[in-house]
């Protein structure tokens, strides 16, 4: 549970989880590497200071995804909950507010049609801020339901498409960030086994991840999860 999305509680029912985040289970990625890397020069070398300022960098750059993910899920939760305080109530008082006018509208129809020109009208602006309100309710309510899914947790398909896919699927940002730190983190478990060194990449290739997690909480934020 350490690298799925955190927020609301687990879906309902049966074994169903919350999905795998990726920013976490990046985080989770380089902090095991690193980790076990330290360990394993440690144990054969005896070296303690094997840390290099590469790994720190990957490591810093996992931790700084997953706090802007989690930032943008705390914003994306407090958003939802502000909508539905402002929707609710005037979805309520469009309710009254057409039952009221049908109940209007069915008095007037039962005195006789024709008899005065000007009930006739009056029925008829009656229907049409009847249609009005009918319509106005339904986009309330669209917008309610729009809230609310942004409360709702997915429910996990998997780790490969709970890292890769949002609601419409697999995509390219995902994609891109979770190659990168696959290819990587193979060179550093390479380096390490094969030198007992930690890798020292290059400011260019560093940059290149962070542009990658940048862009992957840059399309976070109007990214959907249901």
């Amino acid at each position: 549970t350490i690298i799925r999305d955190s927020g609301p509680p687990n879906p309902v029912g049966g074994p169903r989880k919350r999905p795998y985040s990726l920013a976490r289970t990046q985080v989770a990625w380089w902090f095991f590497i690193i980790l076990g890397s330290f360990l394993f020069i440690g144990l054969v070398t005896w070296e303690l200071d094997t840390i290099t300022s590469s790994s720190l960098v990957l490591l810093g750059i996992g931790t700084g995804t997953a706090l802007g993910a989690a930032m943008v899920d705390a914003n994306k939760r407090e958003s939802s909950d502000s909508d539905l305080e402002k929707l609710k109530p005037r979805e309520a008082k469009l309710v009254a507010s057409i039952a009221e006018l049908k109940t209007t509208i069915m008095e007037v129809e039962k005195i006789a049609l024709g008899a005065d020109p000007s009930l006739d009208a009056s029925l008829a602006a009656r229907r049409t801020e009847l249609a009005t309100l009918e319509a106005e309710l339904e986009q309330v309510r669209r917008q309610a339901n729009d809230a609310a899914s942004g409360l709702q947790k997915p429910v996990s398909e998997g780790p490969i498409m709970d890292l890769l896919s949002d609601v419409n699927g697999v995509t390219f940002y995902r994609f891109q960030i979770v190659v990168w730190t696959i290819v990587l983190g193979l060179i550093f478990i390479y380096s390490v086994w094969t030198s007992l060194t930690m890798p020292q990449f290059s400011d260019t290739l560093l940059a290149l991840m962070g542009i990658s997690a940048g862009t992957y909480i840059g399309f976070k934020i109007p990214e959907r999860q249901t």
